[in-house]
């Protein structure tokens, strides 16, 4: 997975999507469900929402999302965000939430952050079609992986 930092201290910056991230948006609910029972890595927290950041290589999956999701979570791939400061981890404004017991990273793996959405705009937003597995592969919740008998 591609390596990046954000700037040391407790500021925000509008930093250029896609060189070094992509940014996953959703609506608040869905953050705070990610962040309290999801595997999910670090969050973006702010007036606006939710967001995490993620390699910039992988945002052609989010293309293919399926309902509820798509309605309800948006991929910056291009233009210009509002990041916080590694040191951020408070608001008022966009700041960083490391959910507790998930390793301390910057960008967020996809297949994570795609299965906990999923499973949060379910629980939120109603059940999803039933061609949308999980894509943890048995390996990040405690659920999937009863289900695959690891």
């Amino acid at each position: 997975m591609t390596s990046w930092a954000p700037p040391p201290g407790d500021d925000v910056s509008l930093l250029p999507a896609g060189r070094q991230w992509a940014m996953v948006c959703a609506p608040t609910a869905l953050g705070e469900w990610v962040t309290t029972y999801g595997c999910s890595g670090a969050m973006i927290a702010g007036p606006a929402g939710s967001a995490w950041l993620i390699p910039p290589e992988d945002t052609s999956g989010w293309r293919r999302m399926h309902q509820p999701i798509a309605r309800h979570v948006d991929v910056i791939a291009r233009g210009h965000a509002l990041v916080p400061h590694a040191g951020r981890t408070r608001g008022p404004g966009p700041h960083w939430v490391h959910p507790p017991g998930i390793p301390h990273g910057w960008l967020t793996a996809v297949p994570l952050l795609y299965s906990d959405l999923a499973i949060a705009a379910e629980l939120h937003y109603g059940p999803a079609p039933p061609t949308a597995p999980c894509l943890c592969g048995g390996r990040g919740h405690p659920a999937c992986a009863a289900d695959a008998g690891t």
